[in-house]
């Protein structure tokens, strides 16, 4: 069982702050497998505009998102293995900004495809949960929680 944390930090009480903990250990039915796993990643967030040459090589926004997990380590790990090329890597003729909102939209979708991928050959796949943290447009820390939903049947939806 994973134990993990996200809070509001107020020590600069002007730009208060996210925290994400969460434990080390990865296990299976058969019991532990390592206590050195990793369940907190922060995934670069890179937006591109045009530039004076048409290529899309000005930055106009270069922030970072934290994720953190419990349970699903492998629907996790490929999540955040195809959030940093994407994320890292956006572009658009107007300075468009995804909010974490839009980005824990992205990850549900994403949790829910792996999840799907991986059907009997992995029943508990769908025994995942994500947090998504990041600062609204207001500036200030937002977070969701996001965990696969069981529709009729059994079957994830």
């Amino acid at each position: 069982m994973t134990l993990g944390a996200v809070w509001c930090s107020y020590e600069t009480p002007e730009a208060p702050a996210l925290w994400m903990a969460s434990d080390s250990r990865i296990s299976a039915d058969e019991g532990r497998l390592i206590d050195e796993g990793v369940k907190v990643f922060e995934i670069p967030v890179v937006c591109r505009g045009a530039g004076p040459a048409g290529f899309f090589d000005q930055i106009y926004l270069e922030g970072t998102i934290g994720l953190t997990c419990a349970g699903g380590t492998l629907v996790f790990q490929n999540v955040y293995g195809t959030l940093v090329p994407m994320l890292g890597n956006l572009i658009s003729p107007q300075r468009a900004v995804p909010s974490v909102e839009d980005i824990a939209d992205l990850i549900g979708r994403l949790m829910t495809l792996y999840v799907k991928s991986l059907g009997a050959r992995r029943p508990s796949a769908h025994h995942v949960s994500i947090v998504v943290g990041g600062v609204s447009a207001g500036g200030l820390p937002v977070a969701f929680d996001l965990s696969p939903r069981i529709g009729p049947h059994g079957l994830v939806t």
